[in-house]
């Protein structure tokens, strides 16, 4: 903090020479204590708080690499590390509760873009089962040996019901959910099964193809003149609402009714584009609808969007978070939900009694919204 002084009116005194002129000098100085903010660490005391979220990454990723190099001084050199070469480790430095765990999500090309670099920062790489170009990237498994962890990534395009001659992707034949439900995804012939038979996280959105598809309806069937069904710049139209809303309650019916009602679903908030702003109304509408249905279906809310809202230098384009702050943040979080959905007990008396199991907080968290 700086200490200024404050020469006001009433501290100068006149004082009157030969010549005629008169001179002026401050008598008094009156003191401002002024407030001055700098960019210093986090106080001890309130980053290591015992109430804090750990850092599951940073265990995890340390963890995953020293029991790759304990298992690979015994595996012999002409095969690769399974998961069987880590099954006596599965307990060690405190993340058993982590062996075994799957996700599951249904999502965009940000959601598989985290499913990778978080892949990436275990020393693996997220595979694309599906050889057809026309649905090559519907899925993504990404597979962690050391901790025996799968994140399957199952990709959607949007509410639609059937594809529109107006579609521009040429090669997309598959629109509609429940299609690539049943042609690409077939979600349970996937790695989902965790150790109690059925996913232990699972998140789900529809965002940006929704807002690109009302983008190109609305140019591609009115006329140019017919405002303000033509213009990106705009809010969603009361029909859009109704459509939107009424596909993602099915939505979320049928995760519900496919997995059961009590495994951990969450609806994971929308992002929005790096150059923000007006373009991105339908996003921040949308974004309300889905939180509004999520808590009519028992899900909770996964709010890793909406702390990297507006921060633009995440992004390694015009619309995709990147690897680093954004991606580590994601995994982060994913890790701190399957700590709680396990039941893991971790973090002593400070955090109980959220890592007690799902349903131990579920009844407050689930009437978030955050609306």
């Amino acid at each position: 903090m700086d200490r200024q002084h404050d020469e006001s009116p009433d501290d100068l005194q006149p004082i009157h020479a030969g010549n005629g002129c008169i001179f002026h000098i401050v008598s008094t100085y009156h003191f401002i204590h002024e407030i001055v903010f700098n960019d210093t660490a986090v106080e001890p005391e309130y980053l290591n708080a015992a109430g804090n979220p750990q850092q599951w990454m940073r265990m995890a990723v340390v963890e995953s690499r020293r029991r790759r190099k304990a298992a690979e001084a015994t595996v012999p050199p002409t095969r690769n590390t399974t998961v069987n070469d880590f099954v006596n480790m599965k307990d060690d430095n405190g993340l058993g509760w982590l062996w075994g765990r799957r996700v599951v999500m249904f999502g965009d090309s940000v959601d598989r873009y985290m499913t990778q670099f978080f892949c990436e920062e275990f020393d693996s790489k997220m595979y694309l089962p599906i050889q057809d170009k026309s649905g090559r990237q519907a899925k993504g498994i990404c597979e962690v040996p050391a901790l025996n962890l799968t994140l399957v990534y199952l990709h959607s395009v949007g509410s639609f019901t059937y594809r529109p001659d107006w579609w521009w992707i040429e090669n997309l034949k598959n629109v509609a959910w429940e299609e690539r439900w049943n042609i690409f995804w077939k979600p349970h012939e996937a790695p989902i099964q965790g150790p109690s038979g059925r996913p232990d996280l699972i998140l789900w959105q529809n965002g940006l193809w929704d807002q690109r598809t009302f983008w190109e309806g609305g140019a591609a069937m009115h006329n140019e003149s017919d405002k303000p069904m033509t213009l990106k710049n705009r809010q969603m139209a009361w029909e859009e609402v109704r459509f939107v809303t009424a596909r993602i309650k099915k939505i979320a019916k049928r995760l519900n009714d496919e997995f059961g009602e009590d495994v951990p679903l969450m609806f994971r908030a929308l992002t929005v584009h790096r150059e923000s702003g007006m373009g991105d109304a339908i996003m921040m509408e949308m974004d309300r609808l889905g939180r509004a249905v999520a808590e009519q279906a028992g899900h909770e809310m996964f709010e890793w969007a909406k702390l990297i809202h507006l921060l633009g230098n995440l992004y390694q384009d015009g619309l995709h978070p990147g690897k680093g702050a954004a991606s580590w943040l994601w995994g982060n979080m994913v890790l701190e939900y399957l700590a709680r959905s396990s039941g893991s007990e971790v973090g002593g008396e400070a955090r109980s009694p959220y890592f007690s199991g799902w349903d131990a907080c579920h009844k407050e968290l689930s009437g978030w919204g955050g609306r």
